[in-house]
């Protein structure tokens, strides 16, 4: 029996391995305990903790601490053992390879796999205990990541400096009309069908006649797509299968109209614009795409500040100019797409920095990365939200310390949509980490948005889930752009054109 415990620190996962092993191995059985997390000096909150694990062990087990699990394993394979835990060994490994330092984590791949081939031919009952949730992987039986240890020496002090200049506020957020929304309801029951048959094209049109404050709800006549440009430098930490410098050839696929986004857009009736928020290029493709950039490129999130407060708050702004732009100009929907290098790592930096997740239990594969390409993002992700522990509660904090500019300006735009009463599609994980954000900055924006699509991106499902957004469609998507909601615009215009245009039991002269 080799069981995987897993969970966060403090959720109790020690002593559930410690009751499964023992039921295992039956009442009296010696177990072998191997304690990864020594007691380290100047921290008493640890200290006592792993007094209390030791003082609830039975006095027939026996406990070692050490960090030498497979040679442990090796040597004692006729007893019962338990390992506590993973994540400790990792992080005692790296600290022991000097392995911290960006593009050097591979070191310790002989270490992982020495472990997993001991674990892989240990014949007695093993219990392993890791933080997170493990990623499947081709050729690896355990995930093992996320500790609480020592860390870089490059890591800084996350907190908010002093002097930061406050970004205007965001007003109060009015909801959709409920009072819309009640005739709307009503209307659909007095269509020619069965009452909620049509299932989620009902609530959709419900939603968009509430937003449209009118009932029967108007067919979309200037659908928007803004796709966000911005690098980032924590590709130089190897989390991309692409080159940095894809994202300013991109944005010039965007102009010309050769993207994915520009055939799926003209396919729903949708229009794009894309603007340089933050490429990594000398200069803009072209004023009116770089009218709103703030910067070249992000800071490298693992090791520094992505941006600074001015250019933080400058973002924000920027976000919020380009949604009153587009409204001002007749959208009457809008889609928040994204492009960057390297996105994906500080989107999901950002997702678990707002839900409190480990970064083996949001981690995807983002661009197609390998499994050294995958180690190699959750360092960086774990390093990142090491530097931003204190700011969980602070939405441009976050901002400032791990996300980036295009992030904070997707942020301002979708908070700065439901400001302006505007409704609006969300695409993956990239715009929704920053729709998180943007309903910390104005509670209630949520209620103006929708989720076009389920990313295959872990932490995306997170995301909508503290947002309690239902993704409209889920094909496996993971491209960005604004992809996924364009793709599902088709079926919000379905829902608008059956609640608009449907005969109602009167009006066809059938029995209700």
């Amino acid at each position: 029996m080799r069981t995987l415990v897993l969970g966060g620190i403090r959720s109790g996962k020690s002593r559930w391995a410690e009751s499964a092993i023992a039921e295992s191995t039956g009442a009296g059985q010696p177990v072998h305990y191997l304690a990864t997390g020594a007691s380290p000096e100047g921290d008493p909150d640890w200290s006592a903790r792993i007094a209390a694990h030791r003082a609830r062990r039975p006095s027939h087990w026996s406990t070692v601490e050490t960090i030498d699990i497979p040679t442990q394993l090796r040597s004692k394979i006729a007893t019962p053992t338990l390992v506590d835990d993973i994540g400790g060994w990792l992080t005692a490994m790296m600290d022991r390879r000097g392995a911290w330092a960006m593009g050097s984590v591979g070191s310790v791949t002989a270490d992982v796999d020495d472990l997993i081939d001991a674990v892989g031919a240990f014949p007695s009952p093993l219990a392993l205990v890791s933080p997170g949730q493990p990623q499947p992987a081709a050729g690896r039986a355990v995930r093992p990541g996320g500790a609480r240890g020592r860390r870089p020496a490059v890591d800084r002090e996350g907190a908010q400096p002093r002097g930061v200049p406050a970004v205007t506020e965001f007003p109060s957020i009015t909801p959709p009309d409920p009072e819309v929304a009640a005739a709307a309801r009503t209307r659909q029951d007095r269509l020619t069908k069965p009452p909620g048959s049509l299932g989620r094209l009902e609530d959709l049109s419900v939603w968009v006649a509430s937003c449209q404050g009118v009932c029967p709800p108007r067919q979309f006549q200037r659908p928007r797509v803004v796709v966000f440009a911005g690098d980032h430098g924590v590709t130089a930490a190897g989390v991309s299968a692409y080159p940095a410098e894809v994202t300013a050839q991109m944005v010039a696929n965007f102009d010309a109209g050769g993207a994915a986004i520009n055939v799926l857009a003209e396919a729903a009736g949708a229009s794009v614009r894309v603007v340089d928020i933050a490429v990594d290029a000398p200069e803009p493709l072209s004023p009116s795409i770089g009218a709103h950039k703030v910067r070249r490129g992000s800071g490298n999130i693992a090791v520094e500040d992505a941006l600074s407060a001015d250019e933080a708050a400058a973002a924000i702004q920027a976000g919020r100019q380009i949604a009153d732009e587009e409204v001002d100009s007749g959208a009457d929907l809008l889609i928040a797409g994204d492009m960057g290098i390297g996105n994906t790592t500080a989107a999901t930096t950002l997702i678990a920095a707002l839900t409190g997740s480990e970064p083996v239990a949001v981690v995807g594969r983002g661009t197609g990365i390998d499994d050294a390409g995958w180690a190699r993002k959750t360092a960086a992700i774990r390093d990142a939200l090491y530097r931003a522990r204190a700011l969980s509660a602070d939405p441009i904090g976050l901002l400032r310390v791990c996300g980036g500019a295009d992030l904070a300006a997707m942020a301002g735009f979708c908070a700065q949509a439901a400001v302006r009463r505007m409704p609006l599609l969300l695409d993956g994980v990239v715009v929704t980490a920053a729709a998180l954000v943007a309903e910390r900055l104005a509670p209630g924006a949520r209620q103006w948005w929708q989720a076009g699509h389920r990313s295959t991106e872990p932490a995306h499902a997170l995301a909508l889930g503290q947002l309690e957004l239902e993704p409209i469609i889920d094909m496996r998507m993971r491209l960005g752009e604004g992809t996924g909601a364009a793709v599902a615009l088709p079926i919000v215009r379905a829902a608008v054109a059956a609640l608009a245009s449907m005969a109602t039991f009167d009006e066809a002269g059938v029995t209700a």
